[in-house]
């Protein structure tokens, strides 16, 4: 049986759009909406055009001034607020003056200078209808905002432009606006020379009290602290450390050297012999002569050896001669060791005392440094001081003299002119806006309304969203009934006909049918005209000599009974599957299986009815007869239509799939969503029956049509040409 509805794993996002708006469908676009947006770009580009044109016109006028770097001085001085602008503070010098150009002083400062009747002239053309000024704004706050400030980049020019409905207003206002500003200037300078005078003398004068503070504690801390010979101190405990550091490392090397002498002493122990080899042990004179003499006994002993044995009175005196060189020997050794035992000590001692003497030197060392530290710090102060006061001071003197000076790097360029010719409305500008916006119109529009249209409109929809071929497309009738519809090939309506005769051609260039084959034909909505279609479809197969069975599976809804002006009421499928009737024996056509009750339509097509509807389809389709009556179809029938409910709504043609061998899937242009379509034709290729094309049904003329081609390969419902042919062969409608 089938899977259940639903996307496999695999499948997209239903809403993932995979429309490409080509060159050519933009066109078809254009040729099939264009004349909505033509309408509205014409009503909304007009309307922007009339609407600019009927403004109040505007005159402008405009005077130029010029920031100069290097003002001519009387004197060589600097202000305190600096009129000289180098290279690198150009830009912030001339934004500074821009935005004192664009403040409201400066527009009080300007309206101030105007007549009464200046300002009337000014406050006309926005007076409103009770004499009013519009929104309270007042003379200068209409002047300010009628005013334009601008900056020649790479330059020292500023531009002043005035905007009026009066020519002669914009002449006076900017060239007003140039002459104030120089004087605005000017006072600003004064009042912030004057202010920087004031400040320089209070600071100067704070200034001075605490230099001469910091001069008298300077004095008082030398006095107090005996630092009249500072560096004479410095330099004698300086000496004392160096001397004391010396004699301490002398001594710390002697203490060094007698403990290791002494080390080697306790190591040789009570051993005479390993003590004589200590070099500060044998050095003496007393120990040397003692060791000579006692090396002359044992060589007398050795000779006498030789001549005699050892209890020989000349040996035991040899002997005894020896071991009192040898006493006398010890007991000057152990003077000696005793003697580097004391001199250990004592440098010990000196060692203590030069440490001693070390510290209290370095100690006065640091006090000195502390005091002079301090000294240091002081005198440091004062000179800051000093060095702050000298600068305040000249430039206090400074100031005092350019306060005096009438000095500006403010020019003026050039003055306005009055307009003769209105800036606004331009012409060109609101041609050029109304014909942007009628463009916008067109092209825009229709394309926005083709994409929030979700639904199936073109072939290429077909092709590139749902991945399957377009069989052929049925031409959207009109005047005729659904009755006309269904009976279309048979009662040879042309445009009927032909449609479904270019249907049947394309399923012979697809190998298609094979012999007994049974076709499903489904949709994914009511209403898409699925049930003519496979009327239709059942009829145009017969009149090329294919066995055709159409049969009416649709038992929620049987309608094919209706269409072709037959009862449903005795014999069908239903009929025959809920009863006991077996079927006729092999070799007995169905067509005369009384139960079954098949309608023959036309040559070579026959019809196979409901017979009644049930609330239970799928339980009917799990009938074991179904299969069975099904598989004799198909050995008695070349072709059988199956006509079922709409799988994107029920289940049943999934169901029906399963004993069929392929399915033509009905989309109705503009009734069904592309999504929709698409997973309902996934729904049926995952049963034994898969698409293999689509109808597209209710076609409105060249609507259908892709850019990229597709009017030409699916012109199937011959419209176009009809009445050509008929004209050029007029024996047809003759009959001949």
């Amino acid at each position: 049986m089938t899977e259940s509805p639903g996307n496999s794993p695999m499948d997209p996002e239903p809403n993932q759009s995979i429309d490409m708006l080509s060159l050519g469908n933009m066109w078809l676009i254009l040729r099939n909406r264009g004349w909505v947006g033509a309408l509205a770009g014409i009503v909304v580009g007009g309307s922007v055009f009339l609407a600019i044109m009927q403004q109040t016109p505007q005159y402008r006028a405009t005077s130029s001034l010029i920031v100069e770097l290097n003002p001519d001085r009387v004197v060589n001085v600097e202000e305190v607020v600096d009129i000289s602008v180098e290279q690198g503070l150009l830009a912030a010098s001339m934004n500074t003056h821009i935005e004192r150009l664009r403040s409201r002083r400066m527009a009080e400062e300007v309206a101030g200078k105007l007549t009464e009747s200046q300002r009337n002239r000014v406050r006309r053309p926005f007076l409103a209808s009770n004499g009013v000024e519009e929104e309270f704004r007042g003379v200068p706050g209409i002047i300010r905002e009628r005013m334009e400030i601008s900056w020649l980049r790479n330059s020292q020019v500023l531009h002043i432009t005035a905007r009026h409905p009066d020519p002669d207003v914009t002449r006076l206002l900017s060239s007003l606006y140039a002459r104030e500003y120089i004087g605005f200037q000017t006072s600003i300078r004064d009042t912030s020379t004057s202010s920087a005078v004031s400040f320089l003398q209070r600071e100067v004068g704070e200034i001075r009290e605490r230099l001469e503070a910091r001069e008298r504690e300077l004095a008082e801390y030398r006095r107090t602290h005996n630092l009249v010979a500072v560096e004479e101190n410095r330099s004698v405990i300086s000496d004392e450390l160096r001397q004391l550091n010396r004699a301490l490392t002398e001594k710390r090397v002697d203490a060094n050297e007698l403990r290791t002498l002494i080390g080697q002493i306790e190591d040789a122990g009570d051993d005479l012999y390993r003590l004589l080899e200590i070099s500060s042990i044998a050095r003496p004179e007393g120990i040397r002569g003692q060791v000579m003499d006692l090396g002359e006994v044992e060589s007398e002993k050795e000779e006498l050896s030789e001549t005699y044995l050892a209890r020989h009175p000349k040996i035991q005196a040899v002997n005894f001669r020896r071991d009192l060189i040898e006493a006398s020997l010890r007991r000057s050794v152990e003077r000696r060791i005793a003697e580097i035992r004391g001199d250990y000590t004592a440098v010990q001692t000196d060692i203590a005392g030069l440490e001693t003497e070390l510290k209290e030197a370095e100690k006065r060392s640091h006090e000195l440094d502390r005091l002079t530290i301090d000294f240091n710090v002081l005198q440091r102060e004062v000179e800051s001081e000093r060095r702050v006061y000298d600068q305040l001071a000249s430039r206090l003197n400074e100031t005092a003299v350019a306060s005096q000076v009438d000095i500006t790097n403010l020019r003026i360029l050039d003055l306005a002119d009055t307009p003769k010719d209105p800036f606004s409305p331009s012409v060109l500008l609101a041609g050029l806006l109304g014909t942007a916006l009628f463009g916008s119109f067109l092209v825009g529009l229709p394309i926005a309304i083709e994409l929030a249209d979700k639904r199936l409109r073109t072939y290429p929809d077909i092709e590139s969203y749902i991945g399957k071929p377009v069989l052929g497309d049925v031409r959207y009738l009109t005047g005729r009934t659904s009755s006309q519809i269904m009976r279309g090939v048979l009662s040879e309506d042309e445009v009927l006909l032909e449609s479904f005769r270019g249907i049947y051609s394309t399923l012979l260039l697809q190998r298609f049918p094979e012999s007994s084959m049974a076709l499903v034909v489904t949709s994914s909505i009511p209403e898409e005209g699925k049930t003519s279609i496979a009327g239709n479809l059942a009829e145009v197969f017969g009149r090329h000599g294919k066995r055709t069975l159409l049969v009416d599976t649709d038992l929620r809804r049987p309608s094919l009974h209706r269409g072709f002006g037959l009862k449903n009421d005795q014999g069908g499928l239903v009929s025959w599957l809920q009863g006991d009737d077996d079927l006729p024996p092999v070799g007995t056509p169905l067509e005369s299986f009384a139960p079954l009750a098949l309608v023959e339509l036309a040559p070579q097509t026959w019809l196979l009815r409901s017979g009644g509807s049930t609330r239970s389809p799928t339980e009917v389709f799990s009938n074991p007869r179904f299969d069975r009556l099904i598989s004799r179809i198909k050995t008695e029938f070349d072709l059988t239509i199956l006509d079922t409910p709409p799988v994107g709504v029920f289940s049943d043609a999934t169901l029906i799939g399963d004993f069929a061998d392929a399915t033509v899937f009905v989309a109705r242009q503009l009734k069904v969503t592309k999504a929709k379509a698409r997973n309902s034709v996934r729904r049926m290729d995952r049963t034994g029956a898969p698409v293999v094309g689509v109808v597209f049904n209710a076609v409105r003329g060249r609507s259908a049509q892709g850019g990229d081609g597709y009017g030409d390969s699916y012109q199937y419902g011959y419209d176009q040409y009809t009445e050509k042919y008929r004209k050029k062969y007029p024996e047809v409608e003759a009959g001949t």
